[in-house]
């Protein structure tokens, strides 16, 4: 009876390892701080390493699991742990300052509206006629000016 009751009993307020593995995300911490906290219930765990990096993928935020979907679980744990630590770094890097620049008075300078990107691809039919019933240029969809005067238009080659 009384293997029957650890088994099946529950204290209270105090989840088990594996209850704790089930429930660990990321959150708002970083991976390393993630991975620090995982490998410390692993080890306790006695879980096998492919239900390890199963459990450890699915806590992992969306934009490092969504990177992390590229890599097969074959290359096993370890490896998988290091690569998250390097995948987040490089994303890390790519992100855009959260800081605004402050212009002298000390409030934030609006943006400085940028010119449409313009790619060599062609206009399609119904954009074409609405840029010309509209009066706007051709090039860049404004209107005051034609294509032949647009003054972001690049010099045509001689």
């Amino acid at each position: 009876m009384s293997h029957f009751s650890e088994v099946f009993s529950t204290t209270t307020g105090t989840l088990t390892t594996s209850d704790q593995l089930f429930r660990l995300q990321q959150g708002t911490s970083s991976v390393n701080d993630y991975t620090l906290h995982f490998r410390t219930l692993a080890a306790a765990s006695g879980w096998r390493e492919t239900a390890l990096l199963g459990a450890y993928r699915q806590g992992l935020n969306p934009n490092i699991r969504a990177a992390m979907a590229l890599y097969d679980d074959r290359i096993g744990l370890e490896s998988f742990l290091q690569r998250t630590t390097r995948v987040s770094q490089q994303l890390a890097t790519c992100q855009p300052s959260v800081s605004t620049p402050q212009t002298a008075s000390g409030a934030a300078s609006s943006p400085v509206p940028e010119p449409m990107q313009i790619d060599s691809t062609r206009l399609s039919r119904t954009e074409r006629n609405r840029r010309i019933s509209n009066g706007l240029c051709l090039y860049c969809g404004r209107p005051g000016h034609i294509l032949r005067t647009c003054p972001i238009r690049p010099p045509c080659p001689v």
